[in-house]
C-alpha cells in the first residue's frame, strides 16, 4: 500500500476477525457481507476510478470467480479449489493464510519495479 497500490478485502462473510486483521495490516477498504464479490469489486473500481485492466484479484473459492471476471491478473493460493486454480494466471507456492497474499504483493511490486524501493525503506529503519 505504501508503494501506491490500493488494496481491498472483499468477503461474503461478516467477521470481527477480518476487521481486526485488516486493521493490523492497514487495509482501509474492507467490504464484508458481500452478496456478490464481483459486484462489490465493480463498485470499488468505480469509486477509485480503477479499470479492470489495472486490477488484480486473489481468491480461493467459487465466490471469487466474480472478482476474477473483473480483473486482468488472477491469483490463487496453493490450496484454492480446482475451479479457481484452472482460471488463475498464477498459483502461489503458499496456502491461504500462510503467506500467499504476501507472495502476490511481492510479485506485483517486482513486476512494477517497486520492490527495491520497498526493501530499501525497511533497510533504512
Amino acid at each position: 500500500m505504501e508503494a501506491g497500490l490500493h488494496v481491498a478485502w472483499i468477503s461474503s462473510r461478516n467477521s470481527p476477525l477480518v476487521e481486526r486483521r485488516a486493521a493490523e495490516l492497514g487495509i482501509q477498504h474492507v467490504i464484508q457481507g458481500a452478496a456478490g464479490k464481483g459486484i462489490e469489486m465493480e463498485r470499488f473500481q468505480a469509486r477509485l476510478q480503477i479499470a479492470p485492466e489495472e486490477t488484480a484479484a486473489m481468491g480461493d473459492d467459487l465466490p471469487d470467480l466474480g472478482l476474477f471476471s473483473r480483473s486482468s491478473a488472477k491469483f490463487a493460493p496453493a490450496d484454492a479449489v480446482p475451479e479457481i486454480r484452472t482460471v488463475a494466471d498464477w498459483i502461489t507456492t503458499r496456502r491461504a493464510g500462510h503467506g500467499a497474499a504476501r507472495e502476490v504483493a511481492e510479485l506485483i511490486l517486482k513486476v512494477q519495479g517497486k520492490w527495491d524501493n520497498v526493501v530499501a525503506r525497511f533497510a533504512a529503519e
